[in-house]
């Protein structure tokens, strides 16, 4: 009973580890964009493409 709680334990870890933060940027008459952290190499860089976005006139909103 107790390996079966830890190996539950564990796989909810990694799931929600999997988890990364992305941002949806929509525009009408454009197709909607997704940026998400873990494709950057840094906070900085996936803020940077999120800014160069809305530079642009998309508005750019927080996903899943």
């Amino acid at each position: 009973m107790k390996s079966l709680l830890i190996a539950a334990v564990a796989i909810a870890g990694l799931g929600m580890a999997s988890c990364g933060k992305c941002t949806v940027c929509t525009k009408s008459n454009e197709t909607d964009v997704r940026i998400c952290e873990k494709d950057y190499g840094s906070k900085t860089e996936y803020g940077f493409a999120i800014d160069v976005y809305e530079a642009q006139d998309y508005d750019c909103g927080k996903s899943i």
